[in-house]
């Protein structure tokens, strides 16, 4: 079984309104093997934004991508369409079962998907359901009692980090550098004796969700948990 790390990165203000056009200016990703934890190979390509095509400075300076590297960069969907020719030149789907993780639910939930409907694309079969390593690590380390519980709340990627004693590796914001570091937290649970597990889906057409007046909802609306069935589902095995 192989794991595709991805963390996207979008253009972004200090200060977002909820309808702000978020689009992914970096689609990186990072190839695991998920019985060794070896990383297999990594991809990063940059993508240039079409709606807001001048990044503001604070973008800039939080993730480190450059007017000019956007500019020079291929749009959206060409770089959808090679990240998948790179998934099926590792026989992934074929060859290999896998399955997509991140760090929370964002990168597909909200990001990957609003690309995908500015373009009027569908979403790929891969990412239609995915491995919240939040969720997963939380539970594995809940269960083995090996952490203190307290802190296990879906813990981000600094505190996993931290929890297992490993310092991040390379840039902050950098999405290919947080892929590397998903990879390395996944590596650490695998040889702790961890399970992977799909335990997250995309809803296309989710229901309504209700609040209290004046609350946001606790959860994306497009993400939902995957059943029990499909969670007994090892990934690794």
């Amino acid at each position: 079984t192989l794991f595709p790390y991805t963390t996207l990165f979008r253009s972004c203000e200090e200060r977002n309104p909820a309808d702000y056009p978020h689009e992914i200016i970096e689609f990186p990703g990072v190839l695991v093997d998920g019985k060794t934890g070896r990383q297999v190979d990594s991809w990063r390509e940059y993508v240039r934004p079409v709606l807001h095509p001048a990044l503001s400075d604070f973008c800039t300076s939080l993730t480190g991508i450059s007017q000019e590297t956007v500019d020079g960069a291929d749009t959206f969907l060409t770089v959808l369409r090679r990240f998948s020719l790179w998934l099926e030149s590792h026989g992934l789907g074929t060859s290999h079962t896998f399955a997509l993780v991140t760090d929370g639910p964002f990168d597909v939930g909200r990001f990957l998907r609003l690309a995908c409907e500015q373009v009027h694309e569908d979403i790929p079969a891969w990412a239609g359901h995915w491995v919240n390593v939040r969720k997963g690590f939380a539970n594995f380390y809940r269960t083995t009692a090996t952490r203190n519980t307290v802190h296990l709340r879906l813990p981000g990627l600094a505190n996993m980090l931290d929890l297992l004693d490993l310092e991040f590796q390379g840039s902050p914001h950098s999405g290919l550098d947080d892929a590397v570091n998903i990879g390395r937290v996944v590596a650490r649970m695998v040889a702790d004796g961890a399970n992977l597990k799909v335990n997250e889906k995309l809803e296309l057409s989710p229901a309504p969700v209700k609040t209290r007046d004046g609350q946001k909802p606790k959860q994306l609306p497009h993400v939902s948990p995957v059943s029990k069935d499909r969670k007994s589902t090892r990934l690794n095995s």
